[in-house]
Parts: C-alpha cells; sequence; structure tokens
C-alpha cells in the first residue's frame, strides 16, 4: 500500500501536471503499487520526454534538487533531474 505521504506528493504532482499539456507517467515503484504489486517505494518516478523534463523542471522549480542534465551509461541515455517535494 501506497504511504499517505506519497499519496499526498502524487496529488501535488497530478494537480500541478493536469493543468499542462506536457506527455508523462508514474513509473517505477510506486507504479508498480498502484497497480497492486506488494512494494515499499523509494521515490516516485515520473517518465516524459525532452521536452517535458524541462517543462516539469520550471513547473516545480521550487522542489528541484538537481537540474535536468542529460546522462548516458553508453547503453541508456536520459534527461535526469531531482525533485524534493516532501
Amino acid at each position: 500500500m501506497l504511504p499517505q505521504k506519497n499519496i499526498k506528493v502524487l496529488q501535488k504532482i497530478y494537480d500541478r501536471l493536469n493543468r499542462t499539456n506536457i506527455n508523462w507517467v508514474i513509473t517505477g515503484s510506486t507504479a508498480f503499487i498502484i497497480q497492486g504489486i506488494p512494494l515499499k517505494p523509494n521515490d516516485i518516478d515520473i517518465q516524459t520526454d525532452k521536452k517535458g523534463t524541462y517543462q516539469i523542471e520550471e513547473c516545480f522549480k521550487e522542489f528541484v534538487i538537481a537540474k535536468v542534465c542529460f546522462s548516458s551509461n553508453g547503453k541508456i541515455s536520459s534527461y535526469f533531474g531531482r525533485l524534493e517535494i516532501a
């Protein structure tokens, strides 16, 4: 079951992003829990496209702890940023 703290953060994410035209989806452990798989979430992962990463960063600028940047390990490439909402 998703902890109440995570539910509040998800609601904040939804409330802000629902008013935009950003393509986004919740992934990772939180997505599995929402689908009924019993896990303990460590964070909330949001997946989007390159443009969306920068738009999400702007929507949540007061929560940014790592600005969006390009990252690659040779096999997987991604634009990645971090927010700390709660």
